[in-house]
């Protein structure tokens, strides 16, 4: 595993920036972060891709930032690696999308308020004034 350990080493060390974005605050790409977790765990690209379900060359191109993982495995990679789905689509330079059933929920809320305050202003409209004597 030392000699490994020393190929990943130096293959983490030669990796240029490419076209990976780096994840906001910590500034790790995604095929850092990759390289990072083989290194750490102590695999081989053919066992992390056993372990993922994808095959070595894809993870190779991972790797060296050929190839970004695809929506079929994107949740497959993050729940690897132990982050979340939104972090590797950042870390890939993806747009996250907020979760539609959020959004849908923030706008129901949003149309009852709106439904709400319609209601109250034509009740303070509609209500009869009283005559002053």
């Amino acid at each position: 595993m030392a000699s490994t350990r020393a190929k990943t080493s130096q293959a983490s060390q030669s990796v240029q920036s490419g076209n990976d974005v780096a994840v906001s605050g910590n500034g790790r790409t995604f095929a850092d972060v990759l390289q990072n977790t083989l290194y750490e765990r102590e695999l081989s690209q053919r066992d992390a891709a056993n372990e993922i379900g994808v095959t070595r060359q894809l993870v190779n191109d991972w790797i060296h930032r050929r190839r970004k993982p695809g929506k079929q495995h994107t949740a497959r990679v993050a729940a690897w690696l132990g982050v979340s789905t939104e972090d590797v689509l950042r870390m890939t330079g993806r747009t996250v999308e907020p979760n539609i059933e959020e959004r849908l929920d923030a706008l129901e809320r949003q149309i009852e308020e709106l439904r709400t305050l319609v209601v109250s202003r034509l009740a303070t409209e509609n209500r009869p004034q009283r005559r002053r004597k």
